[in-house]
């Protein structure tokens, strides 16, 4: 980074600001740039002088909304300077958007802040690969989305972990966490009341969705992809009574989607092998079964994409009836599918 950075007072977005190996006074070049409104600093693991820290003076910088803050996931235990850091980068209240990156110690160093209400407008949180981050006890009263990124099991399995975002949280997404699986209890998920909108994705050891979620009620949509070994989707999903989208991609080997299912939009794309649910006794049945089921259930929106398997619509569809209520049926790259009906 050149020297100098400190003289562009008027400077409004700062990204990728990389501490060098030496750390030398890098961070007190931000001092005089007051009109910051996105920073991410990179190699904070570099910083060497806590007080070359404190004069960036993030508390007073108002017009910053947007803070990313990221250690080297590769310098392995977090020491003591790591942790008068993170407490002397402790932004100010007017922040909307925050990034961790491999923070190697809690939070709870801004918890002990003398402000009560420290994040009032924080509507966005990213933490990614944070595993020692047991829990988010701060409150976050505005927070709307969070976003989990590589090994943050603590957060979501201890029934305390998300504590912080639970009366306001609507979105979370889960990326990348190879530590889920069918067993996770996801305890932390289990009082997130107002969560409408959960995301799954790169959770390659994930064979069927946790037990744990069922217990999300409020759940308006749900996505899943590129979940490698996911064969199922449960039974209990027909029981979330405000279920509406459902988008599954990059699941390969799922065989089995819930009959009661009563979402309006449904996005399938890439499942090579949908395999017949039991009893069936050809591909043509599961493929004719669950998009019979799905159009009873006044579908509105159907895509699917690489479902090769595919041949044909069904016979008994009554295109008529369905007219009535679906508004887009596209299907893509779905190559045997003549895009007839059946026997016709």
């Amino acid at each position: 980074m050149p020297h100098a950075m400190g003289q562009l007072i008027n400077l409004h977005t700062l990204l990728g600001y990389f501490v060098p190996n030496n750390g030398s006074s890098a961070m007190s070049e931000l001092q005089s740039l007051p009109d910051l409104n996105r920073l991410s600093l990179v190699n904070l693991e570099k910083v060497s002088d806590t007080e070359d820290a404190r004069m960036a003076k993030l508390q007073e910088k108002e017009k910053l909304e947007t803070l990313m803050l990221r250690w080297n996931m590769d310098a392995g235990n977090a020491s003591r300077i790591d942790y008068e850091v993170l407490e002397t980068l402790q932004p100010s209240q007017c922040l909307k958007t925050l990034e961790i990156v491999c923070v190697m110690t809690s939070l709870e160093v801004w918890e002990q802040s003398s402000r009560m209400n420290l994040f009032p407008r924080l509507a966005e949180l990213v933490i990614i690969q944070c595993p020692k981050l047991r829990a988010l006890h701060m409150e976050f009263p505005s927070i709307e989305k969070l976003i989990l990124w590589m090994n943050n099991k603590m957060l979501y399995s201890s029934k305390e972990g998300l504590r912080g975002v639970e009366k306001s949280l609507e979105n979370l997404s889960i990326s990348f966490c190879e530590e889920l699986h069918a067993s996770s209890g996801c305890e932390g998920l289990q009082a997130l009341d107002r969560l409408k909108k959960l995301e799954i994705c790169g959770c390659h050891e994930l064979s069927c969705l946790p037990q744990g979620l069922q217990h999300l009620s409020s759940l308006a949509s749900l996505k899943i992809d590129n979940c490698n070994k996911l064969e199922i989707l449960p039974e209990w999903l027909e029981n979330l009574p405000f279920l509406q989208i459902m988008c599954l991609s990059g699941c390969p080997i799922l065989h089995s989607i819930p009959e009661g299912l009563t979402c309006s939009d449904i996005i399938v794309e890439y499942f090579p092998n949908f395999k017949e649910p039991s009893g069936m006794s050809s591909v043509l049945c599961s493929w004719k079964a669950m998009f019979l089921i799905f159009i009873e259930l006044f579908l509105k929106q159907l895509k699917m994409n690489s479902c090769s398997v595919i041949n044909t619509y069904p016979l008994e569809l009554n295109w008529h009836d369905m007219k009535l209520f679906l508004s887009t049926l596209l299907t893509y790259y779905c190559v045997k599918n003549s895009c007839t009906r059946a026997n016709e």
